[in-house]
């Protein structure tokens, strides 16, 4: 699957194995779902970043994740990473997404994963 085709509940899938949580899974609550991520013994039952700011802002701050708004109404997101300021190993990733969550969030995943990434069965 193509980081630009997630959403919702495989969108938030990638973005908690990005942030390193070893156990994920589907709680089914909305259209999207929600997800439990944490390790077995505690973690944060309704992991959302895609949706919500308390979340994704974290990150998109963190990461230092650009956001922007198109005139057509949609967003981009860009994340360059670059460990070393000098010259260390140096990663950008550019996504769009109809929220500047779901875009940021794309191009957190791309970084971390690349854009190809294998389906994810949320149903």
């Amino acid at each position: 699957m193509k980081v630009d085709a997630l959403n919702c509940s495989q969108l938030d899938h990638w973005v908690a194995r990005a942030e390193g949580y070893s156990h994920v899974s589907l709680v089914p609550h909305d259209r999207c779902g929600t997800w439990y991520a944490g390790e077995s013994s505690g973690g944060i039952n309704d992991w959302t970043p895609s949706t919500n700011w308390g979340q994704g802002g974290p990150i998109i701050e963190r990461e230092r994740i650009i956001v922007k708004p198109y005139k057509d109404g949609t967003w981009g997101a860009d994340y360059e990473f670059d460990p070393d300021a000098r010259g260390g190993h140096f990663y950008m990733s550019s996504k769009e997404g109809d929220t500047p969550l779901v875009a940021a969030m794309r191009a957190y995943v791309a970084a971390k994963f690349g854009d190809e990434l294998p389906d994810v069965r949320t149903s």
